[in-house]
């Protein structure tokens, strides 16, 4: 199943993944990876820190309440809970990537994709 077959979830998580087939792109991310985790021992950062999971939530939710709205999903779904694993997991499958060269496959985007939209849409 390609891409495309899927919704707006589905080409988000595809999106936030694919980037990592491209080599500079899983440097920057280990890069990245590491700035914040030094980051996050100072206090001085947690503002910045909320914002940006804040924003990442954001635009996770905006797009289920979209499906919501078209009767894609469930409207049932405890969105700042799944919003919650769903980022959990996407910097999870990065970071076996860029840190422990676990690469990403399509493989594991699309089983990745079919666990979040059908959750999503089995929920009662």
């Amino acid at each position: 199943m390609k891409a495309a077959e899927y919704d707006d979830l589905g080409k988000y998580i595809d999106y936030r993944l694919k980037r990592f087939f491209i080599e500079e792109n899983r440097i920057r991310a280990k890069h990245s990876l590491e700035f914040w985790t030094s980051a996050s021992l100072n206090d001085k950062h947690k503002k910045i820190f909320d914002q940006r999971y804040a924003e990442f939530q954001k635009d996770i939710t905006t797009i289920i309440e979209k499906g919501q709205e078209h009767g894609i999903y469930s409207k049932r779904i405890p969105l700042k809970t799944f919003t919650h694993i769903l980022m959990s997991s996407l910097d999870g499958i990065s970071m076996m990537d860029t840190v422990l060269n676990q690469p990403i496959t399509e493989e594991i985007i699309e089983t990745t994709i079919k666990i979040f939209i059908g959750y999503l849409k089995e929920v009662k």
